[in-house]
């Protein structure tokens, strides 16, 4: 999601200033989801814009996560909201032995076969 506007730094652990959902800067510190397609890597305590984008996208695609993520919505940073939502997901969708605070191999692979383009 790069050339957001209002975008400043980005950098692994650099603060970054987007506007969040509401208008409000977020502040995120980093460090952002990791790798594209298959090589996608999350976990809890993540925040940037493509947490937001991630959030964003389960909001969109499926009822329960537009519910589970709260008034906040997509608002990048992943904390238990995301994470039960994550959860929930990775168990309506078969992946084995899911925990639901990470997205590894099986869950990466079940998001770009769901159309996710993170």
């Amino acid at each position: 999601m790069g050339g957001s506007p209002g975008c400043h730094g980005g950098g692994r652990g650099r603060p970054v200033q987007l506007a969040g959902p509401h208008g409000r800067r977020t502040g995120w510190t980093g460090p952002d989801l990791r790798g594209q397609s298959l090589l996608l890597r999350g976990e809890q305590g993540n925040n940037g814009p493509r947490v937001q984008a991630f959030q964003a996208f389960l909001a969109r695609n499926y009822f329960y996560a537009r519910d589970g993520l709260g008034p906040a919505g997509a608002d990048g940073w992943w904390g238990p909201k995301t994470t039960a939502v994550l959860r929930e997901w990775q168990a309506r969708t078969g992946i084995p032995n899911a925990d639901g605070t990470n997205i590894g191999p099986a869950t990466a692979r079940k998001l770009v076969a769901a159309g996710a383009r993170l």
